[in-house]
Formats: structure tokens, C-alpha cells, sequence
């Protein structure tokens, strides 16, 4: 109880919008590491399926977890690895935890795809579809709240490359995602991928509560 008044002061005191970031690649993450950053924890990250036509390094994807006061995001450097060139297809799927500390309710979760690449030209230039559920309180029993479809397909003149969802959530966040890329015969990769996770901002009695730990904190040292 008391780390916790402690850090809930530290973070209520700290500059907003002051922005920290730290990366790691998929393949530590998926191994049993951890994105930490402020008052966020993503963790719990597992590959639950690749079923693809080319070898993914999972060690070449970079994953950046960038935090402030008022919310965070992932950023997704796919280094090449989702692509493909010959006829065929990508299927990955992968699951992880969204923990804020300071539990106040989520309210946002945006999903955007970056840097696609479609060498060919319709009707044969293949697609790229990134879906997500979001669930409140883990995969086991939770509710889902949130579901998001990014998708790009030139060949059905379908260009949808952002979703955002809404939603209360006092909890942990289970996230499962799935990208399918499929190509006709000629290259279509997806460079990078953006995540924005949005919580209601702190409460004056949390800040309250963090100032009375400091006090009491100060008044035992003297």
C-alpha cells in the first residue's frame, strides 16, 4: 500500500506531457519480457499462432513503448518481417496485458497501420487486415469492450487504415491481435503499426492521497 501512495505521488507531481520511451523486440517479449514505462506495464505477451508462407524474426521486430501523464503508445518497427512477395499469406496472431498502476478507467484504445506497400496493381495487389479484441479483466473471464479493423485492400477499394475504440475498463486490458497479409504475386508489406492506449486522468483525491503519503513520509524521517 505504501509503494503505491508513493508512486501515485511521484506520477501525480510529474510534468504532463513530459514523455519517457523504452523498446525491446518480440522476440524477448514473447521469451517472458516486459515493456515498463511510468505508470504502464505491458506484459504477458504470447505468440499464439504464425501460420505464414515466409520466416518471421521475431528478433528484428522492434516494439517502443512511449509514456506520459496522459496516456502511452506502442509503436511497431516491423523491420521488413511482415512482408511478402511470391503469392501467399502472412497469419500471426499474438495476445498481451495492459496494466496502469494507478487504475484509473481506460477510455480509448486507436489502432493504425503505417507504411504499407503494395507493389502490384489491382485487381492483384493483394491486402492487408489487422483486427484486435480488446477484453476488460484478462482473457479468462473477461468482458470484451472494445474491436477494431484496420484494413487496406486497393482491389476493393477498401483504404481503412485507422479504428479507435471507446470503452470502461477498471483493470487490467487483455489485448489479441491478428494480422493477415496476403499477396497476389507480387510484394505487399506492412512497415510499422501505431497503438494509443488512453486512460481518464488521475483523480484530485488520488493526488491528494499521494501528497498525505509524502507528508507522512517527510514527518517520520524528521
Amino acid at each position: 500500500m505504501r509503494s503505491m501512495i508513493y508512486l501515485a505521488a511521484s506520477l501525480a507531481l510529474a510534468p504532463i506531457g513530459v514523455q519517457a520511451t523504452t523498446s525491446d523486440t518480440l522476440a524477448n517479449l514473447f521469451n517472458g519480457g516486459s515493456l515498463s514505462l511510468g505508470r504502464f506495464d505491458v506484459h504477458g505477451w504470447s505468440l499464439d499462432k504464425n501460420v505464414s508462407d515466409v520466416s518471421i524474426d521475431y528478433s528484428k521486430i522492434i516494439v517502443d513503448i512511449e509514456s506520459s501523464f496522459e496516456g502511452f503508445t506502442l509503436d511497431y518497427d516491423f523491420g521488413g518481417q511482415m512482408s511478402i512477395a511470391a503469392a501467399g499469406s502472412i497469419f500471426n496472431e499474438f495476445s498481451y496485458y495492459v496494466t496502469d498502476l494507478l487504475r484509473p478507467h481506460f477510455v480509448e484504445n486507436v489502432l493504425e497501420l503505417t507504411d504499407p506497400v503494395f507493389e502490384g496493381t489491382p485487381p492483384n495487389s493483394g491486402s492487408i487486415l489487422v483486427t484486435e479484441d480488446v477484453f476488460c479483466g484478462g482473457p479468462s473471464g473477461g468482458v470484451i469492450v472494445g474491436q477494431k479493423r484496420a484494413e487496406i485492400d486497393p482491389d476493393a477499394e477498401i483504404n481503412n487504415p485507422r479504428d479507435s475504440a471507446q470503452f470502461l475498463c477498471k483493470g487490467d486490458l487483455w489485448i489479441e491481435k491478428e494480422i493477415t497479409i496476403i499477396s497476389e504475386g507480387a510484394r505487399v508489406s506492412l512497415g510499422d503499426m501505431h497503438q494509443e492506449f488512453v486512460p481518464a486522468p488521475a483523480t484530485a483525491a488520488l493526488l491528494a492521497l499521494g501528497l498525505f503519503g509524502i507528508r507522512r513520509a517527510v514527518r517520520r524521517a524528521g
